[in-house]
């Protein structure tokens, strides 16, 4: 008892000492993660995330991941489940952020068909580009709001109209702002009814809404089955575990029965990685 308890304390004394290191080492990691703000900075901003908050963000899950490896090798004597644990969350933290920016995304191209058909209304009782912009960005909600009103400041700072667009689709890798941006530009360069372009703009982003809604609900099945296959092992450890705890005890206590637990744990990760990818090729 004594034994476990210094163990314990040990544990958190190091972990405690990570997180220290996190604060007043922030330079050191932000190093360690360059390449990954580099990626993910833009993926954040670009659906009207704050980048800035990204390098803490970052910098705990690198603490998070010492911990778990640590509390696994050091506090439950499991060092191969301690490199599995250890494994997944070096892997989960940028999966988190990237999951994060995915629904973001689909939030926005959802606001996007809205936002036109407010803009065209605009438009149409004679306010001009700039001011309509302005005045569709106070009514949207984040995160598509955010993005239009950091559009109208640009507009306001004296930026040309389609340099502002042109900027908003290369930041904004989204589908149905980029169709909006784009068919704007074309509108302010040639002439034209804006009223009337916008009008069809929103019409076709309804429509491109309704084939993603029918495209998520054909591989909402598939995406179930995924998370019911990844979650049952654990499920089957736990009941058994309460059933039998005798027999579990050395899946938990000695080295073959963790080198079980962690390749287990390793099989399900890939293969959940692997089924993600192709229903992302899929969608």
């Amino acid at each position: 008892m004594a034994n476990a308890l210094l163990i314990g304390v040990g544990s958190l004394a190091v972990g405690g000492a990570v997180g220290f290191a996190a604060r007043d080492g922030g330079l050191v990691l932000d190093r360690m993660n360059r390449a990954l703000l580099a990626r993910l900075g833009p993926m954040v901003y670009g659906v009207g995330g704050e980048p800035e908050r990204l390098p803490e963000l970052l910098r705990w899950w690198r603490v998070l991941t010492a911990v778990l490896f640590v509390l696994f090798w050091v506090g439950f004597g499991m060092p191969p489940v301690a490199i599995f644990v250890a494994f997944v969350s070096h892997k989960v933290g940028p999966l988190a952020v990237e999951w994060w920016a995915s629904a973001r995304r689909k939030k926005i191209s959802e606001q996007a068909a809205s936002a036109a058909r407010m803009l065209a209304g605009q438009v149409r009782v004679g306010m001009a580009l700039g001011e309509a912009l302005a005045a569709v960005a106070r009514d949207t909600p984040d995160p598509l709001g955010v993005i239009l009103r950091r559009t109208t400041a640009q507009l306001d700072q004296g930026k040309d109209v389609r340099e502002v667009l042109a900027d908003l689709k290369a930041k904004v890798q989204v589908d149905a702002v980029s169709l909006m941006c784009t068919a704007l530009m074309v509108a302010t360069e040639r002439g034209g009814k804006l009223g009337d372009v916008l009008g069809r703009i929103s019409h076709s982003l309804e429509e491109l809404q309704r084939v993603t809604r029918k495209r998520d609900a054909d591989t909402a099945a598939g995406r179930l089955m995924v998370l019911v296959m990844a979650i049952f092992p654990a499920l089957f450890v736990g009941v058994f575990t309460i059933l039998d705890p005798e027999l579990m005890g050395s899946l938990f206590n000695t080295l073959p029965g963790q080198l079980v637990l962690a390749t287990v744990g390793l099989l399900v990760y890939v293969s959940s990685r692997w089924a993600g990818r192709i229903l992302a090729r899929v969608e």
